[in-house]
């Protein structure tokens, strides 16, 4: 099966998580036999600031890159974004069908099936050919209330657009494509509720590469001034600096200064750029900021427990980290989100029931050590991009096959 990735932008190395997903989605297929290609519409700033300007790059063998760098396309997005200071995004699918490359031409007559990332640039590519077009939705949607997550959604903070407007992108999107990939069972009803598509609907949930599922005992060493006589040590990751991230953070802040009023010996880490935007008058022997850090497996091999406090939406693929390390998770019902989990894998409860929760459970440590192990053979099982690649496979290759 020749396999043709389209994507706003290079993803080589995959930096953010929704690069991740799309390198992760077909990383299994050449194992599998077959070929798969990216073609990238857009340089990412960082590539530029780096000096990445290749042509083509080899992500893993038979699965290669190619970077269109048609001027057009830089042009579009520099006149929308600092011209007319709009958003560029809801131009580039335009700009590809108004103007496509050799290139992408002949790819998209060598593919079997066509796999576009972005909705932007879904109608444009099915316009552009008679081969199967895939919607792979990037976002998470939460149909059930106004189309898009509109309280301080990440995605519509960037682009600035409103509810009305990204939702029209959407359907334009599920109209255009011969069928849709998407994170989860809710999201599925979600987009049948809203859309009602008459195309196949396949579910590839969050994941991980297989090499960052690790125990306490591959990591060996720990943190900078580490507080070896906490009774509790804590860890929450946040890379992001949006609002749920800042939200999220400050939860921590307040259950560790509550879990030590209750008398509850116990220190968090707070690891990433979040602790860098967070205002508060953190007591210091409580909580530790550690701004961006290189590693995260010394803060995770430490910690007895790993908070989500969020009351945002989307998928948390941090908790897939903590859960792959061995750890019991303290989460709300919304840092489940896409991903499956239940009480026999974290202690899951609303944010202000999360410590009585907590404190419940750590007075029973061997229901702590279970949620441990059953948190790390869940992911092991159902979450890493080797298994949930070679399952897309095998349903992209029977849907091709009927």
């Amino acid at each position: 099966m020749r396999v043709l990735q389209v994507t706003p932008f290079d993803t080589t190395p995959a930096q953010t998580g929704s690069e991740q997903r799309a390198h992760g989605l077909l990383s299994a297929f050449p194992d599998c036999g077959d070929e798969v290609r990216r073609y990238s519409q857009l340089l990412r700033k960082s590539s530029i600031k780096n000096g990445d300007l290749r042509k083509k790059v080899t992500v893993i063998p038979e699965y290669t890159e190619f970077r269109s760098r048609n001027p057009v396309y830089e042009l579009v997005r520099a006149a929308t974004s600092y011209l007319l200071n709009v958003n560029s995004m809801t131009y580039i699918g335009d700009a590809l069908e108004a103007f496509p490359t050799a290139e992408l031409e002949d790819h998209l007559q060598w593919a079997d099936i066509i796999h576009v990332r972005d909705m932007w640039q879904v109608p444009a590519i099915a316009a552009m050919t008679e081969t199967p077009v895939v919607f792979s939705n990037h976002r998470l949607v939460d149909h059930q209330h106004t189309g898009y997550q509109t309280d301080g959604s990440v995605l519509m903070q960037l682009l600035g657009l409103n509810p009305r407007e990204m939702r029209e992108i959407e359907e334009a999107a599920v109209r255009a494509a011969d069928a849709i990939l998407c994170h989860s069972e809710h999201e599925k009803d979600g987009l049948e509720d809203t859309y009602d598509p008459s195309v196949p609907i396949f579910i590839a949930p969050a994941a991980i590469e297989s090499d960052r599922l690790q125990t306490d005992d591959d990591v060996a060493t720990t943190p900078q001034d580490h507080p070896d006589d906490t009774e509790y040590v804590g860890v929450f990751l946040g890379a992001g600096t949006h609002k749920h991230n800042i939200d999220s953070a400050e939860a921590c802040v307040e259950f560790s200064n509550e879990m030590n009023e209750r008398g509850y010996d116990t220190h968090v880490y707070i690891v990433g750029n979040v602790g860098n935007v967070v205002d508060s008058p953190t007591p210091a022997e409580n909580v530790t900021f550690t701004g961006y850090v290189d590693e995260l497996g010394p803060y995770l091999s430490v910690a007895d427990f790993a908070l989500n406090p969020t009351i945002g939406k989307g998928v948390n693929v941090k908790m897939l980290d903590y859960l792959s390390h061995e750890i019991p998770v303290v989460t709300t019902p919304q840092g489940t989100s896409g991903l499956g989990i239940d009480s026999e894998t974290a202690i899951v409860a609303e944010r202000d029931e999360l410590i009585d929760e907590f404190t419940s459970a750590v007075d029973e440590p061997q229901r702590m050590e279970l949620l441990g192990t059953n948190g790390y053979e869940y992911v092991e099982q159902n979450h890493t991009w080797d298994s949930v690649s070679r399952e897309l496979r095998e349903e992209y290759y029977n849907w091709l096959s009927t």
